[in-house]
C-alpha cells in the first residue's frame, strides 16, 4: 500500500488569507494554518509553499562545526533528519559516537552520544529572530514534516507487520 500526504501546509501570510482561499487553500482550526488537500500544489497555491534554505543552510554548518569541535570526522555536512547516524572520533577506524539534529520549526537541536563512557552532549542552536510571515513559514514546514514522518512511520510499521504475519504464516 502506498500512502500519500494528505496536506501540504502553506505559509499564508493574514493579509494574503482571502487569496489563499480563493486559490483552494483550506483553514486548519486545530494547527492554525492554512493548507492544501493534496501533496501537488496547483500554480496558484504554490507562492505559499514554506521554503526555508537559509535556516538550513546555517543550521547545518553550525553543526558540523559543534561536531568537529567535540573531535568527530566529518568528511561531509551532517545530515538534519532526526535519524542517529554512526560516525568516528579522532581519527578512530571503526564507529565510535553516532549523532543527530532536529530542526522541526522550533529551535534547532541535537545531541551528540560518545560511546566510551557512554557520554551524551546536548546541543541546541539559536533561535533567529522572524518576521510573523517567516514563522508561518516555520510552523507551515515543521507541521508538513511532521505529518510525513508520521506517514513513513505508519507505512514502516505496515510493512514489517506483513513481514510478520508471512513468517508466522509460514513457520
Amino acid at each position: 500500500m502506498e500512502m500519500t500526504i494528505s496536506k501540504t501546509y502553506l505559509a499564508v501570510p493574514y493579509s494574503e488569507h482571502k487569496d489563499a482561499k480563493k486559490a483552494g487553500a483550506q483553514w486548519d482550526g486545530t494547527k492554525k494554518l492554512w493548507y492544501a488537500e493534496t501533496p501537488k500544489l496547483t500554480p496558484e497555491l504554490q507562492r505559499w509553499e514554506p521554503s526555508r534554505s537559509n535556516q538550513s543552510a546555517n543550521l547545518v554548518a553550525d553543526f558540523g562545526a559543534f561536531l568537529k569541535s567535540n573531535g568527530v570526522d566529518l568528511d561531509r555536512d551532517p545530515v538534519v533528519d532526526g535519524q542517529w547516524r554512526r560516525v568516528s572520533i579522532n581519527g578512530e577506524k571503526k564507529p565510535n559516537a553516532s549523532y543527530r539534529a532536529f530542526d522541526d520549526g522550533g529551535i534547532p537541536n541535537g545531541q551528540l552520544h560518545i560511546y566510551k563512557g557512554d557520554q551524551t552532549i546536548a546541543w541546541r542552536g539559536n533561535a533567529p529572530n522572524l518576521t510573523p510571515e517567516q514563522k508561518e513559514a516555520v510552523q507551515a514546514q515543521a507541521e508538513h514534516n511532521r505529518l510525513v514522518k508520521t506517514q513513513e512511520l505508519a507505512q514502516k510499521r505496515e510493512t514489517a507487520a506483513k513481514k510478520a504475519y508471512g513468517i508466522w504464516k509460514n513457520a
